[in-house]
């Protein structure tokens, strides 16, 4: 059966959302229709996927489809499914990533984590079902032709997997309490961050059938991007409260994990950050119509939360 129609969770408002309200609006209402029509008679199993999907956050991944395509003259209706496909994905990752058996976390995005909000095995669950509800998206999207799906499907597969996300968490996890070189840990969040963000931008590229040139241009502009908002997420782990976080201040910290923060000073690690801002807004100054992904380059590496 189809479930009831779910509304937007109140978490606290952010600063991106101030800043790309019409975006965020038409991500948060495709995301919600998705989940609205899902037929199964797992109704808690659904309902966990809402509650995690639905409870607020920044929509940085599907804001990087939408600003990036708009900047190389894509309509965002022909990326918004793919769009919700990388949000979906991130979600499940989110879910995945609280459980005890990972970051042992209980609080995301200011709510209770999905496995405290219902239990380990349904949140277990709710990440597996929406990984495979974003390549349902992908394989059903219609705004774009076969070789551009099998493209972006063949482009996720390799972000999320061995060689991407979820190599790049196994490598966190044991990497806790151990003293690495940047290069080391560099390497971490390239696999467990950053892929997923130039996937975000590779998206548009794919879709926009962009030359080479521009293709080198934005995927330099993703790995700074993955970087610097992984040395930004360090920095505010240090920096900030669990209020403005909506996640516990402190956490990489109390697992003994190894941050930018802790590798080199502060100081330092602003001003690299600064660098990498730099370096970012050098890779899409020469493309017209950038104005909207300059904003949010300026909002992902200079946040307050």
């Amino acid at each position: 059966m189809k479930m009831q129609t779910s509304t937007i969770l109140q978490a606290p408002m952010n600063e991106c959302y101030e800043r790309f309200p019409k975006y965020i609006e038409q991500i948060n209402r495709a995301l919600t229709s998705h989940l609205d029509n899902i037929e199964t008679p797992a109704t808690q199993l659904v309902e966990a996927m809402r509650y995690s999907v639905l409870s607020g956050g920044k929509r940085i991944r599907p804001l990087l489809v939408l600003l990036t395509g708009e900047m190389l003259g894509v309509e965002s209706s022909t990326l918004l499914r793919s769009a919700c496909a990388i949000e979906f994905i991130h979600c499940y990752s989110l879910i995945h990533d609280d459980l005890p058996a990972m970051d042992d976390d209980d609080l995301r995005r200011g709510l209770p984590t999905c496995h405290i909000k219902f239990d380990e095995a349904t949140a277990i669950l709710a990440g597996d079902a929406l990984q495979t509800e974003a390549f349902e998206m992908l394989a059903q999207e219609t705004h774009i032709n076969g070789e551009q799906r099998l493209k972006m499907i063949s482009s996720l597969t390799r972000a999320i997997g061995c060689s991407g996300m979820a190599g790049g968490q196994m490598l966190d996890l044991i990497a806790a309490g151990k003293q690495l070189s940047q290069s080391d840990l560099e390497q971490i969040h390239k696999l467990k961050t950053s892929h997923l963000l130039g996937v975000s931008i590779e998206f548009a590229s794919i879709a926009a059938n962009c030359e080479n040139k521009e293709k080198i241009a934005l995927m330099n502009f993703a790995q700074c991007i993955g970087l610097g908002f992984q040395i930004k997420d360090d920095l505010l782990d240090v920096e900030s409260t669990s209020e403005q976080l909506g996640k516990p201040q402190g956490s990489d910290a109390a697992l003994a994990k190894p941050t930018f923060a802790t590798i080199m000073s502060v100081a330092d690690a602003k001003k690299c950050l600064d660098q990498i801002h730099q370096q970012a807004i050098s890779h899409i100054k020469n493309f017209s119509n950038n104005e909207r992904l300059l904003q949010l380059t300026q909002y992902l590496l200079t946040r307050n939360f």
